[in-house]
C-alpha cells in the first residue's frame, strides 16, 4: 500500500509539472492550425505570403504594415494640356518625374508615421503602359511598346531599389494583376489574361532586377484577381475594368460596389472573406476599407478621354495607408505625385 502511495503521488507531481507545458504546447498547437488554415487559404486564391506578412502571435503595440499602390500609370500616354484647359500635361519626362516623386512620397509617409514596420507592401493592379487598344493612342504614344517596356523597367526598378535604400521599411513584396490597357488583342481576353500582358513582361522584366535580393519579392496573379493575405485578413486586388457603369448619379460607387459583392461571393469559393476590395481602372481616388472599397487614382492625372466624357478632373495620385493586426487600416492618405511647375505646364 504504501508503495502503491508512492507511486499516485509521483504521479499526481508529474502530472503538476506537465500541465503547464503541456497548456504551452496545446496553445502552440492551435495558433499553428490557425496560420495552417490561413496558409492553406492562400494556396487557394492567392499562393505564398512572405512571413512578415502572416499573423503575429503577440504583435507589439506600434507593428504596422504600409500598404502601397502603384497603377495606372499609362506609361508612355502623351497628354496635351492645349487639350485639356492647362489642366494637365504627361509624357516620358513627366511621367518619370512623378514616378520618382512617388518613391520619394512612399519613403516620407514611412518616416512621419513611424510604426514598427513589417514592411511594404505594394499592390500594382494594371494599366502601367499606355498601350495600343485604340487607336489614336497608338499614334500619339510617345513609343512602340517594346520601346516603353525597355525604358520603364529599370525606372520601377530604381524606384523600388530608392524605397528598399532609403526608407524605413525592411521588406518589400509586390503583388501584380494586369489591367487592360496592356492586353495583346483588340477585345478583352479572358484566358491567359495575365500572360497575354504588357503589363505581365513589364513586371516580370522589373523582377529580373531583384532576383538575388531577398528584401524585395514578388507574386504575380494567373488570371484576373489575386487575395492577399495580410495579418489574419485578406485583400481582394483586382485592376477594376470587369464591370461597366459608373454614370448617373451614384458615380463609381455603383461599379466598386458590384466589384466589392463579387469578391465577397469568390471569397466563399476561395474560403476567404476579403475584409476589402483594391482596385484601380477608374482613376478616382476612393478610401473606404471600412465600407469594403479602395479605389486609386491615375499617376498621369486627367485626360483627353475624361475631358471628352466631362469626367471631373482629379489631380495626378496614388493611395498609400496603414493596416495593424489589431484594428486593420488605421491611417489613409492619397500621394500627390504631379508638380506643374516643375514639370512646366
Amino acid at each position: 500500500m504504501k508503495k502503491s502511495g508512492k507511486f499516485d503521488k509521483l504521479v499526481e507531481e508529474a502530472s503538476t509539472q506537465a500541465d503547464p507545458r503541456l497548456a504551452r504546447l496545446e496553445e502552440e498547437n492551435a495558433r499553428l492550425r490557425k496560420q495552417l488554415g490561413l496558409v492553406e487559404s492562400f494556396h487557394s486564391g492567392a499562393g505564398e505570403a512572405p512571413r512578415w506578412l502572416l499573423p503575429k502571435r503577440r504583435p507589439g503595440r506600434n507593428d504596422a504594415t504600409a500598404v502601397a499602390q502603384l497603377s495606372d500609370m499609362h506609361f508612355d500616354e502623351v497628354c496635351n494640356p492645349s487639350e485639356l484647359g492647362g489642366l494637365n500635361a504627361y509624357n516620358r519626362e513627366i511621367a518619370t518625374m512623378r514616378l520618382k516623386r512617388w518613391a520619394a512620397k512612399v519613403i516620407e509617409m514611412g518616416e512621419r508615421n513611424p510604426h514598427d514596420w513589417d514592411g511594404l507592401l505594394l499592390l500594382a493592379n494594371g494599366d502601367d503602359c499606355s498601350g495600343g487598344i485604340h487607336e489614336e493612342l497608338s499614334e500619339t504614344n510617345e513609343d512602340v511598346l517594346p520601346g516603353t517596356l525597355v525604358y520603364w523597367a529599370p525606372q520601377i526598378a530604381a524606384a523600388l531599389r530608392a524605397i528598399r535604400d532609403g526608407g524605413p521599411y525592411p521588406s518589400i513584396h509586390v503583388k501584380k494583376v494586369v489591367g487592360n490597357h496592356g492586353r495583346l488583342t483588340k477585345a478583352k481576353p479572358f484566358k491567359r489574361r495575365a500572360r497575354a500582358s504588357w503589363d505581365w513582361l513589364l513586371w516580370q522584366m522589373i523582377a529580373s532586377h531583384f532576383q538575388d535580393d531577398d528584401s524585395v519579392t514578388f507574386e504575380f496573379a494567373g488570371g484576373s484577381y489575386m487575395f492577399v493575405p495580410i495579418y489574419d485578413r485578406h485583400i481582394f486586388l483586382t485592376h477594376g475594368d470587369e464591370v461597366g457603369g459608373g454614370g448617373g448619379w451614384s458615380g463609381v460607387f455603383t461599379p466598386l460596389g458590384r466589384i466589392q459583392s463579387a469578391a465577397l461571393a469568390l471569397g466563399r469559393a476561395h474560403n476567404v472573406r476579403p475584409s476589402y476590395t483594391v482596385s484601380g481602372h477608374w482613376h478616382q481616388t476612393l478610401m473606404a476599407p471600412h465600407r469594403g472599397i479602395v479605389c486609386n487614382g491615375a499617376m498621369k492625372g486627367w485626360d483627353e478621354f475624361a475631358a471628352g466624357l466631362r469626367l471631373t478632373p482629379e489631380g495626378a495620385m496614388q493611395n498609400w495607408w496603414v493596416e495593424t493586426q489589431a484594428h486593420g487600416v488605421t491611417l489613409t492618405a492619397p500621394l500627390f505625385v504631379a508638380d506643374r511647375r516643375l514639370e512646366g505646364w
